[in-house]
Parts: C-alpha cells; sequence; structure tokens
C-alpha cells in the first residue's frame, strides 16, 4: 500500500489532487451559499411587500393613509431592487476572479 495522495482524474487526461479540487471550487460552494442567502432575503422583501399591499387593498383606510402606503411600498420596492441589483453586481465580479481569462490579466499585470 503507498501514501500517495488520492487524485481526481478528469476527461482530459488532468489529474488533480483532491485539496487542489477542493480550493479550485470552494468558490462555488460560496456562491451557492450567498444564493441561497440572497433568496431568503427577497422572500422576506416580498412578504413586506405582500402585507402592505394588503393593508392598501382594504377599504377602510383614508385617502392621505393609501396615499403614503403606496409611497412606502414605491420607496421599498426601490430600495429593494437597488439592493438586488449590487449583489448581483457583486456576485458576478468576484465569480469573475476564478475565470482563465481573469487570472491571465493578473499574470500579465504583475
Amino acid at each position: 500500500m503507498t501514501n500517495t495522495p488520492k487524485a481526481v482524474s478528469f476527461d482530459n487526461g488532468q489529474c488533480f489532487p483532491s485539496k487542489q479540487h477542493r480550493k479550485r471550487y470552494a468558490h462555488l460552494e460560496r456562491f451557492s451559499l450567498a444564493a441561497v442567502t440572497h433568496a431568503v432575503r427577497t422572500s422576506h422583501q416580498l412578504t413586506q411587500i405582500s402585507a402592505m399591499l394588503s393593508a392598501i387593498a382594504r377599504n377602510d383606510a383614508s385617502p392621505d393613509e393609501r396615499k403614503a402606503l403606496l409611497l412606502g411600498l414605491e420607496t421599498l420596492a426601490q430600495g429593494y431592487a437597488s439592493e438586488a441589483r449590487m449583489d448581483m453586481e457583486h456576485m458576478s465580479i468576484a465569480q469573475m476572479r476564478y475565470t482563465p481569462r481573469w487570472k491571465a490579466f493578473k499574470k500579465c499585470k504583475q
């Protein structure tokens, strides 16, 4: 029995040690976790918007209250849309670091 490290083999004939394989794909796990966190936050935000819409739909509110609720709803929705855009930009920039083109660019800069 030998003490050689286990390797992961791919179709192209290359073998990567399992530690290198884990390091290479660790960022995908972080992105998956970020996507789940974003989905949970979005779900809570949609629940808040739904609650405000149901309050607006009730007929017992005065026109001033209804106008204030609509203004609050619009502000809330704009804030959530802005957050979502920023999250997507951050994720795409972070993921770009792991592409071969980015690595080649960084090598040329050094």
